[in-house]
């Protein structure tokens, strides 16, 4: 058994001329499937990167296959099955054997009708040697949701660092301004002295004169009786 193997359905194997495409319920045929020819002259062409390379196919019961195989530009092998009576999986049509490693052709062609192709093994090269469909590795595949994860949760704590420091520089603001509208209440209350003015002609002294006592006073209500110069006329009732 060779390292890869390659499914008769795989589009790495290119067919040409008359082929049918089969699914099986037999277990034994590789993914239930091979590929027959119709006629003679049907080949297929499998380019591989590699040391060896296998050809396995089945045997219909009463109908022997036969077809040739080169690698490259050797020379042409020719397989001819033998007639079986039952049905025969997994059988060896062509085994190229260690071959130089690097790429390689492989080309096959039916004689007739009735080549049952199953699937294809190559021994990869070391840079070829990692199947396609394999999984990431667990360090690979948890680096990558790092650099997913990362971002959407340093970003959102970045924001809330930044909004935090703004409200407290406005908060330190906001209470250095006060502080200086506030008046101190310690300091002591010292009242403002009236003002008077200058004292003039006989009041220089410093008494106040009698006529200015006399004007700042109030008038005083006269107690006389109106005066009417002409009486106030009467109303006779009729």
């Amino acid at each position: 058994m060779l390292g890869t193997t390659v499914d008769d359905a795989n589009s790495a194997i290119v067919y040409s001329g008359g082929w049918s495409l089969n699914h099986t319920a037999d277990s034994s045929d590789f993914n239930h499937t091979t590929t027959t020819s119709t006629s003679a002259g049907a080949g297929f062409v499998f380019q591989f990167n590699g040391t060896a390379v296998s050809v396995y196919g089945c045997l219909e019961p009463h109908m022997p296959s036969s077809a040739t195989y080169t690698l490259d530009d050797g020379a042409p092998t020719r397989f001819t099955s033998a007639d079986s009576d039952a049905y025969v999986p997994q059988r060896v049509f062509f085994d190229s054997g260690a071959v130089p490693l690097g790429a390689h052709t492989l080309r096959a062609t039916a004689a007739g009708p009735g080549l049952c192709i199953d699937y294809v093994q190559y021994a990869p090269s070391p840079s070829s040697a990692v199947p396609t469909a394999v999984a990431p590795s667990m360090p690979a595949r948890a680096r990558t949701e790092l650099r997913v994860l990362l971002p959407a949760v340093l970003l959102p704590c970045a924001a809330v660092v930044v909004a935090v420091l703004a409200f407290v520089v406005f908060v330190k603001r906001r209470r250095r301004r006060r502080a200086q509208d506030v008046v101190p209440e310690d300091l002591p209350y010292t009242p403002s002295t009236p003002y008077v003015p200058p004292a003039t002609g006989s009041s220089a002294s410093g008494k106040i004169p009698e006529k200015a006592l006399l004007s700042d006073r109030p008038p005083e209500a006269s107690s006389a009786t109106p005066c009417y110069e002409e009486a106030p006329p009467t109303y006779t009732a009729r």
